[in-house]
């Protein structure tokens, strides 16, 4: 009987059932030239930095953890879980690599290469969100199937994806860790985007946690709106300039015009320590 794979955890298990993927016994040595990435690699960041490291590790300890693959035809093998192994492997000139070979089709492998990425930690919380959705839609699954089949909540599979409606620059700064995938779900509500990227600057800038961020969006989305009446020549100055003084602070402002051009300023602050960062801004 083979043994049971522990590398990748509970989570296939739960994605197979009984029906666990054979396993070799042990891991088999395969020329690394008959070894071929995955098109369906949930995985798109591969850091130079980190790889660089991992390949010198690699040349002088050897591949710790076998890469899995399953097999493509009689002398092509494709990878499931270990792509940035597998770089590190190349990079390090080695000729051969440890490998898993298991039995799985395309919708098998895409599981079991998502599952093994989010137990280790490997994918940022976007690379995981287009992971899920390919699995979607690539497969035709509703959320609930895919919650199932990844062992995941509903509701964790509806938050991840969410995330891919944030503005591309908020994107980025999750994809780089700047920004959390809990600050990421508290700015996805923010439907304008330039208030949501501006909202995101903020956080970074003031290191504010998730809850923070939720008061942020929460001000935000309720403050006050009343937009002034057009000048004569059909330009609403008032709109424009509040407009262009929330960027810059961070915050929403009201600028309300009476006679004369006349008029006055309105934004709200938290505290004093707020305050204190407003006085700051205005003074630069």
């Amino acid at each position: 009987m083979a043994k049971k794979q522990m590398g990748l955890g509970r989570g296939l298990d739960e994605l197979f059932g009984s029906a666990e993927p054979e396993v070799t016994v042990a891991p088999s040595e395969l020329d690394i030239n008959l070894i071929e990435p995955s098109r369906e690699q949930p995985r798109k960041s591969f850091p130079e930095e980190a790889l660089n490291e991992l390949s010198e590790s690699i040349a002088l300890h050897g591949v710790i953890t076998p890469i899995t693959v399953r097999k493509i035809s009689d002398d092509r093998y494709r990878i499931i879980a270990g792509e940035r192994r597998y770089r590190a492997s190349r990079m390090a000139g080695l000729k051969t690599v440890p490998v898993h070979i298991v039995e799985a089709d395309e919708l098998s492998a895409m599981e079991m290469g998502l599952v093994e990425n989010i137990q280790r930690q490997d994918l940022n919380p976007v690379e995981e969100a287009e992971g899920i959705r390919t699995l979607i839609e690539r497969y035709g699954m509703s959320q609930e199937n895919a919650a199932t089949r990844l062992s995941r909540s509903r509701p964790a599979i509806t938050n991840a994806l969410r995330l891919l409606d944030l503005p591309e620059k908020v994107k980025q700064l999750l994809a780089q860790g700047l920004l959390s995938a809990g600050h990421g779900r508290a700015l996805a509500v923010l439907e304008d985007e330039k208030l949501c990227s501006m909202a995101a600057d903020r956080v970074i800038a003031e290191k504010l946690s998730v809850r923070q961020t939720e008061a942020l969006v929460k001000k935000l989305k309720t403050a006050p709106k009343k937009p002034a009446k057009p000048s004569g020549d059909g330009v609403d100055y008032a709109a424009e300039l509040s407009k262009k003084l929330s960027e810059n602070l961070g915050r929403q402002v009201s600028i309300k015009m009476s006679r004369g051009n006349a008029g006055k300023v309105t934004l709200n602050f938290a505290d004093l320590d707020d305050l204190d960062r407003i006085l700051a801004l205005l003074e630069k």
